[in-house]
């Protein structure tokens, strides 16, 4: 939640974010990434949180986000939450 406010208040994409935050233009954001994105928005993540991110959102397996498994995260979370947010309004 904290990185979509981030996002908001800087007028910034996803697809910006993952451009500045792929430092060495690998085309895919690893851990050390990662966790430089949480700490330009002042939360500090311990390894095992960092580790535990990058294998939620990493579909393929290669230990890195790509553009790609992004989008596809970001939008199921958006799913889930839209769902949750529909069946609270229902109660």
């Amino acid at each position: 939640v904290d990185l979509a406010n981030h996002l908001v208040e800087q007028k910034m994409s996803v697809f910006d974010l993952f451009r500045q935050s792929d430092k060495d233009a690998s085309g895919s954001i690893d851990e050390q990434e990662l966790s430089d994105i949480f700490t330009g928005i002042g939360h500090q993540l311990s390894g095992a949180q960092t580790s535990a991110l990058v294998r939620r959102f990493d579909i393929d397996g290669d230990g890195s986000i790509n553009l790609p498994e992004l989008d596809i995260q970001i939008a199921l979370i958006n799913a889930s939450y839209t769902v949750s947010q529909a069946s609270d309004e229902e109660e």
